[in-house]
């Protein structure tokens, strides 16, 4: 495969074709005898009732006829021992069927009576109801987007169905009848969903230790039925289904058939998800197989779907619009006054100096009376402008600032030689509104490096409850093909079993976003003039902006599994005669496992547009050239409304999102400025302009020379450039691709003892797994782009990194003996149970900074409790007690990617400096020494060369900086121009990835944390009457992390910071004339070390967005007689604790320095959170075997759009927020026969 595509074939399952193919059905299924509806029994049931003996596991068919019986396999669940919201069977405790009191393991099972009452169809709308579970998105519980400095919002656009989270820890697996899953799940084909709370290696070795979220796929049954269901729902969605059963030779063959079309509408408009699905089983057991003691079941299932969606989003955008409008100034942490912006525009020409006589000069400088701690510079990369909202085109031409892309290398020195530099142009590009921790950290603000971006608060300004602000600009796509096959036979009345299954995935998503960088961030134009110096007609008008180098990704999996199970069952009794022994001695069930797992993924990312390289001949003086780097990527500003120049204040401004698809039209032109010398070069010519004669700079008011003068060269010209576009040019705008290949090879053993007429039930599992990973990343061209033609962008033979492991678990269900039990009051019952059982995870290609194997993260599960039941089982409390832990997990460090970049910057500076030091003429001037401007020249003092030389002496004899792992591990191995090469340092390619070399950081990098979670966990079911179900848990959680970034990471970072407080730590920037910019002060110290310093206090402290208490309660209740009959109505209601968002910060002396730390023992507290949903309906039989159900459900009936806090600033002021949504609406009709 070359290049990921996305199929845009797809299942168009109209309303209409559901009803058609349900009226092809009508007919027959009307006039059927043969399947009367269910008809519930009331009469109470044992507390704990024995599984079916495997002799004898049977249903009794439809018509009830005593000779009609259906033969169970114990691979499958007991199908009619469902109660309502209670299950009694599960495959979960050992693989093969078990009564759910008998497992000690935390286990939820959510029946299909829950789905249809409480109207769930998926995480989103289950998650919130469950125990100790978590869902992010507009109607979840939790944001999920992570706890930096900024809060992104990527993962959970492009997969809102992940952003799950169990006991606090992290989230959990998806599964599908047990197999490892992407496909998200649907209520439309599930049965069942069990939410499996903690590790257990007998079910997955290899995983989440946080637990699973399996759904248990509908089957084919001897029995025809089938549903046909409409719903309508708030703003205009839609979502049809069928479900239709036929048995085509009665109790040997059967066919199931599910479709899905879920068109979903949000407030935020045009979010959107439209959701298409088919779904086929097929039941077999051949007759002339199942005779005397054996049996044999096969069965085989087959699903295609696609989604496509523009999901809503769950954070408002960033706030860099309302420091606009702050007037007078602020006092800093040492006292002194800084200004605000106080309404001002800016010229970013005079920005970098000051001049008394100037004004608002100086307003970068430090130093000015004019300076403006809310200000930095935009981003690298040209402009491009879209003047309106629903403009899909852009306005005019690009602009290229001029410090990257003004082609100074032809400027010339006094002396008439090239100097790469023309001093009397701007040195700087268009200015923004800074971020809040980057105005804190310039304004010296207390605590500075601990603020974060601010959400925007106020829907006045831009209503980010109803309007999508990227508009339909970003797109998710999936499509998927699932294939599952089981064939079982079991022997000698069910003792002796053995079953083949084999699984194969294949899924396939893509998304384009060109915001997914981006912060999306309202602000202001504050520039008076365009790069060109023509006035910015724009000035003072809001707009979002991003980088055309973000665009989006894709990803192809196909996923493969083999499995053998077998169990074999062992009675005392039939080896012994029976007695007292036999009793004790009980029954023993011993099932094992082999399975055989082929992953393969294929993972691609892309920019979202960029210029077509130019060439030689188009673009001599390479303004634009051939890599794709900030040369050919650009920033796109979309403008949302008119100037705020005449008000005071920002509410009511009532801004614009994006309504139409914004992309620069395919041919365009980039204003840059040609830097060739366009004065005669002969002394004896007219007009001749000697370089070295004296000039008036009239920028900067100093005495300079001609050389300096930009009205000598060529000036501003238009560059017709091209655009690409990521859904036409995505080849070319590739920017990596990533193979993938885990085998992992699987062996299971348990062992389940039931003792002493089933009192004592002990489990014991033992699980063998190795794991494989193979990996391959596609080499970079000329062009910057990757080549997955390439015919080296193959797995390797040999794999990178091998894991084996070794996990067990135990559990231990104790009942109350009938001798004890008999002095209960009737009908109740009490068991307890200990659980312990450990899992890890593979985690394919997760390596340290220098590119080295992370061992697999590893989870353990300690649960035990009671559980308590009466009514004869009616009613159950279930008390658990855990500990989960989890070790090894990935964490993101701040800026991680700074850390390795800062070593190729400061490599790169100290070899320009060293160039200097040479005294060739060619590396004369500030760009490669240290020194001072006087009056337009460059000057250097003795004690400037001795102060260049010890910090280039310093950085280049650094073994730490010049360490060929770290090189090699970051893709710029040594004898090539992407290592430590004279054509890295010549070109100034400061990044890994500049200039088209290819550079990046190691894929899968990332550092690791622990975390442990403890509690107890409440979980309450009741049906009082046949017709009335409750449901009621409660979870206590604590979950803390430790060892943040510890291991590889911190040895790195440590040994890093060393050499930065070393001389090394003095070496300047690209500038020698600016003795107050290094590396050091302006990377390294603001935006890595002191954030890491900032994490490494955070060991020991809850995990983010942690709630220490969640409640939840479901209940229906039907009417079964009087006027009334076929009414039913219920609710839930869902209650959060308050919650931690942050840590004041404060100062503490740490052997013997002031040091910045955190109150961990005081967190800043959000709000607690409840939601009530409501539901209404009715039920009416219309004819023998026809039955009509209408429902109404409204969710968050007494709620409203809100925001919640998610973060702190250091003084406790919320940060960042996210959505939470209002009222919504669905009306469910539906014929089941």
């Amino acid at each position: 495969m070359t290049t990921l595509t996305f199929s845009k074939s797809r299942l168009r399952l109209s309303a209409g074709a559901l009803l058609a193919i349900g009226a092809l059905a009508f007919p027959a299924l009307a006039q059927s005898t043969d399947s009367p509806p269910p008809n519930p029994s009331g009469q109470p049931q044992p507390a704990k009732k024995k599984i079916p003996t495997r002799e004898e596991v049977a249903v009794k068919a439809g018509d009830e006829k005593k000779d009609d019986i259906v033969v169970l396999s114990p691979f499958s669940v007991v199908e009619d021992a469902k109660d309502g919201y209670q299950a009694k069977t599960t495959l979960a405790g050992t693989r093969i069927r078990t009564n759910v009191n008998d497992i000690g393991s935390a286990l939820q099972i959510v029946t299909s009576q829950f789905l249809k009452d409480t109207g769930a169809t998926n995480n989103q709308s289950l998650l919130t109801m469950t125990t100790g579970t978590e869902i992010g998105g507009l109607y979840g519980n939790w944001g999920g987007n992570g706890a930096g400095q900024t809060v992104y919002q990527t993962d959970t656009l492009r997969r809102p169905d992940l952003s799950t989270r169990i006991r606090g820890l992290s989230s959990a697996d998806n599964t599908r009848d047990y197999e490892t899953s992407d496909i998200p799940w649907d209520a439309y084909n599930s049965d069942t969903i069990e939410i499996q709370r903690g590790a257990n290696s007998i079910l997955f070795g290899l995983g989440s230790p946080s637990g699973l979220i399996n759904a248990s796929l509908k089957q084919a049954t001897f029995k025809d039925s089938g549903e046909i269901t409409a719903r309508y729902g708030s703003y205009n969605s839609y979502r049809g289904t069928l479900d239709l059963n036929r048995v085509l030779v009665k109790d040997q063959l059967a066919l199931r058939l599910d479709l899905l079309k879920d068109d979903q509408k949000f407030e935020q408009k045009p979010a959107y998800s439209d959701d298409r699905r088919l779904y086929a089983a097929m039941r077999y057991e051949p007759k002339f197989l199942n005779m005397g003691s054996a049996h044999t079941t096969l069965k085989v299932s087959f699903e295609t779907g696609s989604q496509d969606s523009t999901n809503p989003r769950t954070l408002p955008p960033t706030d860099r619009i309302t420091d606009w409008f702050k007037t007078g100034t602020t006092t800093n942490v040492a006292g002194a006054q800084v200004n605000n912006l106080n309404r001002q525009f800016f010229d970013f020409t005079t920005a970098p100096f000051y001049l008394a006589n100037v004004a608002g000069s100086g307003s970068t400088v430090s130093t000015s009376p004019n300076y403006q701690p809310n200000l930095t510079g935009l981003y690298q990369g040209s402009y491009a402008y879209f003047n309106q909202p629903n403009s899909s085109t852009g306005a005019g031409s690009f602009y290229a600032p001029a410090q990257y892309y003004m082609g100074q290398q032809h400027g010339l020195a006094p002396s008439g030689v090239v100097d790469g530099s023309i001093t009397g142009s701007p040195t700087n590009g268009l200015l923004v509104i800074a971020p809040t921790q980057t105005w804190a950290i310039q304004a010296g603000m207390p605590f500075a490096n601990s603020y974060r971006q601010r959400s925007l608060t106020d829907p006045s300004i831009f209503d980010f409850y109803h309007k999508l602000i990227d508009g339909p600009n970003r797109q998710e796509e999936q499509d998927f093909h699932a294939l599952n096959a089981h064939l079982s036979q079991t022997f000698l009345n069910n003792h002796l079993g053995l079953e083949g299954s084999y699984d194969r995935q294949r899924y396939i998503e893509a998304n384009y976003d060109p915001y997914a960088g981006s912060d999306l961030a309202i602000t202001l134009d504050i520039n008076k003039t365009l790069p060109d110096g023509t006035p910015n007609p724009n000035v003072g008008r809001p707009y979002v902006a991003t980088s055309s180098y973000y665009g989006g990704g894709g990803r192809q999996t196909t996923r493969e599994s083999q499995r053998l199970t077998g169990f074999a069952e062992i009675k005392a009794d039939d080896v012994i005669a029976k007695s007292w022994i036999t009793k004790l001695l009980g029954r023993h069930v011993v099932t094992g496992v082999l399975n055989n797992i082929d992953n393969h993924s294929d993972a691609q990312n892309w920019a979202a547009n960029a210029f077509a390289p130019l060439g030689s001949t188009a673009d001599p003086d390479g303004v634009v050239g051939t890599a794709l780097d900030p040369y050919r990527w650009y920033q796109q500003i979309s403008y949302l409304g008119g100037s705020a120049a005449s008000l005071t204040s920002p509410s009511g401004m009532n801004l614009s999102n994006i309504t139409a698809t914004q992309r620069p039209a395919s041919t365009n032109t980039l204003r840059v400025f040609d830097s060739r010398w366009n004065q005669p070069t002969n002394p004896a010519a007219a007009g001749y302009v000697d370089p070295g004669a004296p000039w008036n700079d009239p920028l900067h008011q100093t005495v300079s020379t001609q050389s300096e003068n930009p009205s000598n060269y060529v000036g501003w010209v238009n560059l017709p450039v091209q655009t690409l576009y990521s859904n036409s040019d995505k080849q070319q705008l590739q920017t990596s691709a990533i193979k993938r290949r885990d085998l992992i090879s699987s062996k299971v053993l348990v062992w389940q003892g039931y003792f002493w007429d089933d009192v004592i039930v002990a489990t014991l599992g033992y699980r063998r797994d190795t794991a494989k990973s193979y990996t391959a990343s596609a080499p970079s061209t000329p062009y910057g782009n990757v080549d997955t033609n390439a015919p080296g962008f193959v797995l390797p033979a040999n794999p990178f990194n091998t894991v084996t492991g070794t996990t067990k678990s135990y559990s231990v269900v104790g009942h109350t003996p009938v001798f004890i039990k008999k002095y209960y009051p009737a009908g109740t019952d009490l068991s307890v149970f200990i659980n312990r059982s450990k899992n890890f995870e593979p985690s394919s290609g997760r390596v340290d900074m220098l590119a080295q194997p992370i061992a697999a993260p590893s989870g353990s599960t300690k649960d035990y409790g009671v559980t308590v039941s009466a009514l004869d089982g009616r009613v159950s409390l279930k008390v658990t007690k855990f500990t989960t832990k989890a070790s090894g997990a990935s964490y993101g460090v701040t800026n991680m990617w700074l850390a390795g970049s800062v070593i190729v910057r400061s490599w790169v500076t100290a070899k320009r400096y060293q160039a200097g030091l040479t005294g060739d003429p060619q590396y004369a001037g500030p760009n490669y020494n240290y020194g001072s401007m006087v009056n337009g020249v460059f000057v250097q003092t003795a004690q400037d060369r001795a102060d260049q030389q010890a910090a280039v002496n310093a950085t280049l004899s650094s073994p730490f900086i010049t360490d060929q792992k770290f090189w090699s591990a970051w893709n710029m191995p040594a004898g090539t121009n992407a290592g430590m090469s004279d054509y890295r340092w010549q070109n100034n390619d400061i990044e890994p990835w500049t200039g088209g070399l290819g550079g990046i950081f190691p894929d899968g990098m990332t550092a690791t944390s622990d975390n442990v979670s403890n509690g107890y966990e409440f979980e309450f079911n009741a049906k009082p009457t046949q017709n009335w179900d409750i449901t009621i848990n409660a979870a206590k959680t604590k979950a803390v992390q430790t060892n943040i970034a510890g291991g590889s990471t911190l040895a790195f970072l440590t040994a890093e910071n060393a050499f930065f407080n070393s001389a090394g730590g003095s070496l300047l920037r690209a500038n020698g004339a600016d003795p107050t910019s290094t590396w050091k002060k302006v990377n390294w110290d603001p935006y890595v070390w002191t954030p890491f310093q900032l994490s490494q206090l955070l060991n020991g402290t809850n995990n983010a967005e942690l709630r220490p208490w969640r409640f939840n309660l479901i209940t229906n209740y039907r009417l079964i007689a009087g006027i009334l009959n076929g009414v039913n109505f219920g609710g839930s209601y869902q209650w959060q604790d308050k919650i931690a968002i942050g840590y004041p910060s404060v100062y503490k002396t740490i052997n013997g320095v002031k040091s910045e730390t955190f109150d961990v023992d005081h967190p800043f507290w959000g709000p607690t959170e409840s939601s009530v949903s409501l539901w209404v309906g009715y039920t009416r039989k219309l004819s023998s075997g026809v039955t009509w159900n209408i429902q109404l459900n409204v969710n968050n009936a007494l709620g409203k759009d809100k925001l919640i806090p998610i973060n702190t600033q250091p003084d406790g002021t919320p940060a960042a927020y996210r959505i939470a949504a209002g009222p919504s609406a669905n009306l469910t009709t539906s014929l089941s026969f």
